[in-house]
């Protein structure tokens, strides 16, 4: 009997595939990647971000602009950012990703961190003492800015700018971190 029943339960859910529509499947993809997102906490800021912007469906019809605020949604969805208020959405401020894209050192001089962090987001090349970052937050973003500039293989001015924007946004919470280093990684590969 229970054989029977699998075997139902498999061929109901081989006919209801068949006959899903695109945005169904859309929706099952963004469902999945907010399952694999969510369930995986060890999982690196680097895998989170790339995860995301593979679960993204870039729109060539629309401007970049416009992809980036269906981005922004897309990140909101998956990563929503819980307060006593109830669920805030975070945006993305585009004055901030064009500082981002054209001018990273002055961003990074403006963020409210240690200027040991602030060093070796301008050189991160560089392997910096945790001993002397001031807080537990600058040493989990100098950790996932070091994954991010050792798994990203763009050039180091566009790696520089990738983890700047992912600092930038971590001074107000993770979504946001991951926010702005998705959106200016999807800006640098559409420009």
């Amino acid at each position: 009997m229970k054989k029977f029943f699998l075997y139902a339960v498999a061929t109901t859910a081989i006919v209801l595939q068949s006959c899903s529509t695109d945005d169904e499947q859309n929706i099952i993809k963004q469902q999945n990647y907010k399952y694999s997102v969510n369930t995986n906490y060890k999982t690196t800021v680097y895998n989170t971000i790339d995860t995301i912007l593979e679960g993204f469906n870039y729109n060539d019809e629309k401007s970049l602009d416009e992809n980036l605020l269906d981005f922004e949604i897309y990140v909101n969805k998956i990563l929503p950012v819980y307060t006593e208020q109830g669920v805030v959405h975070q945006t993305i401020d585009f004055n901030v990703l064009k500082d981002i894209i054209e001018k990273p050192d002055e961003v990074i001089h403006n963020l409210p961190y240690s200027i040991a962090l602030k060093q070796y987001l301008q050189n991160p090349e560089y392997i910096l003492d945790e001993k002397v970052l001031e807080t537990d937050n600058e040493k989990e973003i100098y950790y996932n800015c070091r994954l991010l500039f050792k798994t990203v293989d763009d050039n180091k001015d566009d790696r520089i700018r990738e983890i700047s924007a992912y600092a930038y946004g971590s001074q107000y919470n993770e979504t946001q971190g991951i926010l702005y280093a998705g959106a200016t990684q999807m800006y640098l590969q559409n420009k």
